[in-house]
């Protein structure tokens, strides 16, 4: 038997499991992006307004001030 110290697929963000699970019951984060108007043309639009308040949301919950790593830390395990 040999042990292995190398990590693997390891995160220090585990809590943002249980935000997630908080906003799947109470829905927050929908019901907030559900009140914005979104000024953009429907067919150039990448990404629903619901997916990035919600990027914003859990990153400011991470302690992420801004997301300038959110292209790095979508490879994390968490995400």
């Amino acid at each position: 038997m040999s042990t292995d110290f190398a990590g693997g697929q390891v995160s220090s963000d585990g809590g943002r499991f249980l935000v997630r699970e908080v906003d799947r019951r109470l829905g927050l984060i929908e019901a907030v992006a559900w009140r914005l108007t979104d000024p953009r043309t429907s067919g150039k639009v990448e990404h629903a307004v619901t997916t990035m308040l919600r990027q914003r949301v859990t990153g400011l919950v991470a302690g992420w001030e801004d997301l300038n790593d959110a292209t790095s830390l979508r490879t994390d395990p968490v995400h």
